[in-house]
C-alpha cells in the first residue's frame, strides 16, 4: 500500500496519472516527478506504453530488508551520537517525552518509528547514509501497513529505540554541548 495525501494505492494496482492528479488536486507535473521518486525507491514499476503499477509486496522482503537496514543503521546511530548538538538534543528530547506518552495503537506506533528513525537519519549530518537508508525505510513502512496482522506487536519494536534516545539527551548534556 503506497499511503499519501488522502490517497492509497494497494500493490499490483495500476496507477493514473490523471486520476491521481485529480484526486490529489495537483498538476501533472509534480504527479509525474512523484511517480519517478516512488519508481527510484522501488515502490512503483513503470512499463513504457503499458501503464504504472504499484509494486507487489512480500512479507519475506522484511527480513531482507533488516539485513541492509541493521549494519547501515547502526553506524547512523554512531555517527548522531557523535555529531548531534544541543539543538538537535531538543528534538531528541521532544521524542523521548513523546515515547513515554505515546499510544500502542499498531498505526500510530509506525508512525512514532518513523518520526524517531527520520530524525536520527537527519541528525547524522551524512546525506549519503540518510539517502541510502530512507528506500529501505520506506519499503519497512509499506510492509508494516499492509501485513500488520501477521507480525509482532509493534510496541515492542518501538520500545527499543527509547533506550537509545536517552544518551543523545542526557549524555551531551553532561559534556556541556
Amino acid at each position: 500500500m503506497i499511503r499519501g495525501r488522502a490517497t492509497e494505492i494497494t500493490p499490483g494496482s495500476p496507477v493514473n496519472e490523471d486520476q491521481l492528479a485529480k484526486k490529489l488536486q495537483m498538476r501533472r507535473t509534480p504527479v509525474r516527478e512523484a511517480i519517478k521518486r516512488l519508481e527510484a525507491e522501488q515502490l512503483v514499476t513503470v512499463y513504457p506504453r503499458r501503464g504504472i503499477f504499484a509494486t507487489q509486496v512480500a512479507l519475506s522482503d522484511l527480513t531482507l530488508l533488516t539485513e541492509v537496514r541493521v549494519h547501515l543503521e547502526g553506524e547512523v546511530a554512531y555517527q548522531t551520537a557523535r555529531r548531534v548538538s544541543r539543538g538537535e538534543r531538543a528534538l531528541f528530547e521532544q521524542l523521548l517525552a513523546e515515547a513515554k506518552k505515546r499510544s500502542h495503537e499498531t498505526i500510530e506506533e509506525i508512525d512514532f518509528d518513523s518520526r524517531v528513525h527520520r530524525s536520527i537519519y537527519h541528525v547524522e549530518h551524512n546525506p549519503y547514509l540518510g539517502t541510502t537508508l530512507e528506500p529501505y525505510y520506506n519499503l519497512t513502512i509499506r510492509i508494516w501497513h499492509l501485513w500488520t496482522d501477521r507480525l509482532p506487536e509493534m510496541s515492542s519494536h518501538v520500545s527499543e529505540l527509547i533506550p537509545l534516545l536517552e544518551p543523545w539527551t542526557a549524555t551531551r548534556t553532561a559534556l556541556g554541548r
